[in-house]
């Protein structure tokens, strides 16, 4: 058996994944993938279909692996696709929202706009300026406009902005999408994680999540409660959901990813809705009506 870092050619690595009773039905189909996907990526999707000895079990195929890793390519090109809609309307948002309620289009450089972290934030803030566009912003020039700014920050600096701007202001802004202050700020930083996943190329389908979302009340009534969910793909696909729905009520994202979740249930018995952490009634399309409420 080879080790971690020994090279080997297709063959020696079909061989090898064969060893470890990975059913191939076309040798040379299996290679021209391995060639132009690669082994280390196709190992990122397999090893949880492995057991302890790291032998593939249930009679697990190429064919699944191929079919798992075109479901998790086409859900981050939906992600991707809602993402950009949720980050520009939030970016124009607070833009909106803070410069016409201090009637201040320079107001990034007035520290009565944030709280006690400010002079850290506009240091990010002038970073992203600078790797975006070899231009340098001081705290106390006063040149540049908010909305020629905040068009250049990343999702990450985004949230952490949102994070420092005042109470009242984070609030204002957040009533835009019928949320708590504290709960956009959570849910900020989710989408901000699940962005850089996407934009990585990173595995996202059947992955545990590090940052756990606030689950959403309204007034006093528990709307949705992530609990087991948290850290999996339903709790992140909820989120997404409801910003869509704010932005376009009558958007077709939802169903998009339902269809292509049950496109490749049917391709696949290795994909299902528990592994992404949905609830049993996964395709009840009126919960997702009413959070837009």
């Amino acid at each position: 058996m080879p080790t971690q870092d020994t090279p080997l050619t297709y063959d020696a690595l079909l061989e090898h994944l064969i060893s470890k009773n990975l059913v191939v039905f076309d040798n040379n189909r299996a290679k021209k993938y391995l060639r132009t996907i690669g082994y280390t990526r196709f190992k990122t999707y397999f090893k949880m279909f492995c057991n302890s000895q790291g032998q593939f079990e249930n009679s697990f195929s190429f064919d699944d692996l191929l079919n798992i890793y075109v479901f998790d390519r086409q859900l981050r090109t939906l992600f991707i696709e809602a993402l950009e809609r949720i980050e520009i309307a939030i970016r124009n948002c607070i833009v909106d929202t803070v410069s016409v309620n201090t009637y201040d289009a320079y107001f990034i450089y007035d520290s009565n706009n944030f709280n006690s972290g400010y002079e850290d934030i506009f240091k990010k803030v002038k970073d992203n300026v600078w790797y975006q566009t070899d231009k340098k912003i001081n705290i106390n020039d006063n040149q540049v406009c908010c909305w020629d700014i905040i068009k250049h920050l990343t999702f990450g600096c985004l949230s952490a902005f949102y994070d420092e701007l005042k109470g009242n202001l984070r609030q204002d802004i957040a009533d835009t999408f019928n949320l708590k202050n504290k709960v956009m700020s959570s849910w900020l930083l989710s989408l901000s994680a699940s962005r850089n996943i996407c934009a990585h190329y990173s595995l996202l389908w059947s992955r545990i999540f590090s940052i756990k979302p606030m689950n959403l009340k309204r007034d006093g009534e528990l709307i949705i409660d992530f609990g087991a969910s948290s850290d999996k793909l339903y709790a992140q696909f909820y989120i997404i959901a409801y910003f869509m729905l704010q932005i376009s009520p009558t958007t077709s994202w939802i169903e998009r990813v339902y269809n292509l979740i049950d496109e490749y249930c049917q391709k696949t018995h290795f994909i299902n809705y528990d592994i992404m952490g949905f609830p049993e009634n996964a395709r009840d399309y009126q919960s997702f009506l009413n959070i837009n409420m």
